[in-house]
């Protein structure tokens, strides 16, 4: 997580002006940074089976039962 926010010097400029000033306010966002970092770096992916005898489509793909499946934690909550 932290080397995403050292190779963008914006937002590490503005993590550590906020971690200077103690107070609720800058806890908060230094709490979204975080949770922001752990989203961007994190590279959990998992392999799931479909149900036999289930089919489906989604989004223009078909599945079939038994299929297996990835699914990127990363590029979830990225833009197609």
């Amino acid at each position: 997580m932290i080397d995403f926010y050292l190779t963008n010097t914006k937002y590490w400029d503005e993590i550590k002006a906020l971690a200077a000033k103690p107070s609720a306010d800058s806890d908060s966002k230094l709490q979204k940074y975080v949770l922001e970092g752990y989203r961007l770096s994190n590279t959990l992916a998992l392999m799931r089976y479909t149900a036999p005898g289930v089919d489906m489509e989604i989004e223009g793909h078909k599945i079939k039962g038994g299929d297996v499946v990835f699914l990127s934690i990363v590029s979830s909550p990225s833009p197609p």
